[in-house]
């Protein structure tokens, strides 16, 4: 679970100077998510639900995103596979970042 948002700026983030923007905003939703989360589950959820009904609710949404997800990585296999399976490209810096890198040493 630790490792998800790390992955995502990696596949989201196009150059490494975008890197931070990418990891700041991921960062930012979810915390927001989180805080979401924790307001409706104890405000919304359990008062209606209670415990037991929000466990098999909240189980039957990690399915959903599951289901969603698998079906996301199945579509997108054409575009997966075109890459070398097991290697992942480094990020490189762009051409402008490159040329302020080499004049400030």
């Amino acid at each position: 679970m630790g490792l998800s948002l790390p992955l995502l700026t990696r596949g989201l983030a196009t150059s490494i100077g975008r890197v931070a923007k990418v990891a700041g905003i991921l960062y930012g939703l979810n915390t927001l998510g989180a805080a979401t989360g924790a307001i409706v589950a104890t405000w919304v959820l359990l008062p209606r639900l209670g415990f037991e009904g929000s466990v098999h609710l909240n189980a039957m949404l990690n399915v959903l995103v599951a289901a969603i997800a698998a079906a996301v990585v199945v579509g997108a296999k054409g575009w997966v596979s075109a890459r070398r399976p097991g290697r992942c490209r480094p990020l490189r810096p762009r051409r402008a970042d490159a040329r302020r890198s080499r004049t400030r040493r």
